[in-house]
Order: structure tokens, then C-alpha cells, then sequence
């Protein structure tokens, strides 16, 4: 069993108003398409939906939003759709597509699993800003905070606790069914940058009260922009 999907929630407050940016919707097929073994429609359409990202002419209101621009100028789902459907057969300017093996389990180089231009990356300012730990525990995040609050040392700051998506800790006005499963967001105090060493002395610390943690995930900046989500209630 295969399952493609955009996972970024519901907004039933937009259904029927033409306005969301349907991207991650497109790129879901694309993995389909990959997946029935249809590589070189896959890569067409990727190549497409990256190129109109990279002309920035038809930009739904989230990307609008996030360049600074004025949101009246935002181009609805389908204008963006539209734009994409005009580039079909139209390489990137930026980013390239990439380019499926047709037996991705063969031994291959990553240049023949993916064909990305190292020089497209080469000059990208990359800062490590703070580390997501995953727990398990039977406490409520109200119960959890102060304790890993006692364990974050000089390097870090607890930013938030967070169940499901949605933020648990500080309270943040929206309740949730907790699954014993949290995502607890440390950031370099103060905004400063954290070390690979430093994660790791912070999860010996925090593995003492919370041995059942799952993973940890790195939090970059690119360019002066996030490279992570936030939580519902930031």
C-alpha cells in the first residue's frame, strides 16, 4: 500500500475561495507518478511547479506573504495551477528537478539518484539554531516543561512543548488530546547558534527523566530563513 498526500491540515475556513497554494498537492502526485514507475511525467511536472516558483510572477497569498508583498496581488489556486500547466515542458531556472532512477534499490551514485547542481547550494548561509527532541511519557506537558526547563544548560532555551502539531506548553489557549508522544523545541539562547556537541550533551540530560525519547531533529536557518515548521499557537 502507497499513500500520497499533501499533510498540512485542514483550513475549512478557505474551502471554496480559490486562494490556497495547491504545491504540495501537485508534488504528492508527482511521488505517485514515481511510484507507478511514470518517471518521466513525474520530473516534467516537478520541473514545471519549480520553474513557476522560480519566475515569482504567479504567487499564491502564502508565498506573497512570505516575499513581503502586497496579498492583492496574489494569484488564486488556479491562476498558480494555470501557470504551472504553461510551463509544462519548461526546465527550471533555479533549482533543478530532480531525476529518478528507475530502480532506486540499484547501487547508484547520488548524482544518478538525484541530479542537483552542488553549485546551487554551494553559497547557501547555513546556521544550526536549536534541535527538536521527540519524547514519550506519561506526563502532561504541564508536568514535562519544568522539568526539561531544569535541563536545558547555557546553550538553550525550552521555546515550546508541543502534541500533535499544536503547541501544549507554555499554554497557548488551544487544547488537544495528548498521545504520549511530544516534540519539545530547544533554541540557542538568545538567538545564538548551538553546536552538533551541544545537542547532544542536551539529550544526555534529557534522556535521565525521559528515557523513552524517539529522535531528534536538527534546526537550520538558510539564508536567513527557517528551515522548520512551527507549531500551531506560536
Amino acid at each position: 500500500v502507497a499513500i500520497f498526500e499533501a499533510v498540512h491540515g485542514s483550513a475549512p475556513k478557505y474551502a471554496g475561495k480559490d486562494v490556497i497554494n495547491p504545491t504540495a498537492l501537485i508534488l504528492s502526485s508527482v511521488m505517485m507518478l514515481q511510484h507507478l514507475g511514470e518517471f518521466d511525467a513525474a520530473r516534467r511536472i516537478e520541473a514545471a511547479v519549480l520553474r513557476t516558483l522560480g519566475e515569482g510572477r504567479a504567487m499564491t497569498q502564502d508565498l506573497v506573504r512570505l516575499s513581503g508583498g502586497d496579498v492583492d496581488t496574489a494569484a488564486s489556486t488556479t491562476g498558480f495551477t494555470d501557470a504551472v500547466i504553461a510551463n509544462l515542458g519548461k526546465e527550471p531556472t533555479i533549482v533543478p528537478a530532480r531525476r529518478a532512477t528507475e530502480r532506486p534499490s540499484q547501487p547508484v551514485t547520488p548524482r544518478e539518484r538525484w541530479s542537483y547542481d552542488p553549485a546551487v547550494y554551494a553559497g547557501i548561509d547555513r546556521k544550526l539554531v536549536g534541535a527538536d527532541i521527540f519524547v514519550e511519557s506519561d506526563q502532561v506537558p504541564a508536568e514535562i516543561g519544568p522539568v526539561l526547563e531544569t535541563l536545558t544548560g547555557e546553550p538553550f532555551t525550552l521555546q515550546f512543548i508541543s502534541s500533535r502539531g499544536t503547541v501544549a506548553y507554555p499554554r497557548a489557549g488551544t487544547a488537544t488530546d495528548h498521545v504520549r508522544h511530544f516534540r519539545c523545541r530547544f533554541m540557542g539562547r538568545d538567538g545564538r547558534e548551538v553546536t552538533d556537541s551541544q545537542i547532544r550533551d542536551l539529550l544526555g540530560r534529557v534522556a535521565g527523566p525521559f528515557p523513552n525519547w524517539n529522535h531528534v531533529e536538527k534546526l537550520h536557518v538558510f539564508d536567513g530563513a527557517d528551515g522548520f515548521t512551527k507549531a500551531q499557537g506560536q
